[in-house]
Parts: C-alpha cells; sequence; structure tokens
C-alpha cells in the first residue's frame, strides 16, 4: 500500500468532531446548506461531512418515518422536482444548493439507506416546508 492510499484510508477511519463539524464551511452545521462541487455530485462520497450523525436523528427519522421521509423515499425512487413530491424551500435558503445536497447524498453508497433518507429528512426539515405531494392535490 502506498503512501497516498495509507494516508486516505488514515483520514477515512478518522471521526470527525461534532465541534469541527459545526466551524468548518462546506460541511453539516444544522444551520446552513452545505456547499457541494459538481464532484461532489458526480462522484458523491463526503457522506460524513454532510450527513448529520445518526445520534442527532429523531426516532422517527431514524425508521424512515415521517413527511419529509415519505417524500424523499419518493423522490428517490421516482425522481422528478422537489415541488413534484411536496417539497418548497424556505425563504432565504437557495433551492439548487438544497437539490445538489440532496443529490451528493442520496447517491453516496456509504451510509446505509435508512441514515440517507432520515440525515436528510433531519435536513430539509430545517430548509424546507412540506405539502401535499403534486400528484394527490
Amino acid at each position: 500500500m502506498g503512501k497516498r492510499n495509507r494516508a486516505r484510508k488514515t483520514a477515512a477511519a478518522t471521526p470527525v468532531a461534532a465541534t469541527e463539524r459545526i466551524t468548518v464551511e462546506g460541511k453539516w452545521n444544522g444551520v446552513d446548506v452545505p456547499d457541494v462541487s459538481d464532484l461532489d455530485c458526480a462522484f458523491p462520497c463526503r457522506w460524513r461531512e454532510l450527513l448529520p450523525q445518526m445520534e442527532e436523528l429523531s426516532d422517527d427519522e431514524r425508521r424512515m418515518r415521517g413527511p419529509f421521509c415519505d417524500a424523499l423515499s419518493s423522490l428517490f425512487f421516482g425522481g422528478g422536482k422537489l415541488s413534484d413530491h411536496g417539497i418548497n424551500v424556505r425563504d432565504g435558503y437557495d433551492e439548487t444548493k438544497v437539490i445538489r445536497y440532496i443529490r451528493a447524498t442520496l447517491g453516496d453508497f456509504g451510509p446505509s439507506h435508512e441514515h440517507k433518507i432520515g440525515g436528510i429528512a433531519h435536513a430539509l426539515a430545517k430548509w424546507c416546508t412540506i405539502d401535499a405531494p403534486a400528484s394527490q392535490r
């Protein structure tokens, strides 16, 4: 194993401290939508930085229950626009950043599906509102 691979393996195995996750820009801090690059959308692998810790999720989010979890599951399996699934971005948040965040986290093979859906639902609850999906109106 080369030096570069050892460094990557060590970096990946090192957990990110909660205080570091709050202060470093471009990562999950519970308030702002993290910055996601084109590279993150094409090759999603930053889930440790972008998703909240499993311990931060509510019991319903861990079990993929609730309106945001249902909307995300529908989006995951059916595709389409956020509004087609009843998700509306709140004023003050950039819809493009929210969509890029969802792409970069839903497409990542690292976390479990439950962690992805629950973590994104946790984030969307802060950045978005939910209505009845367009198909049910």
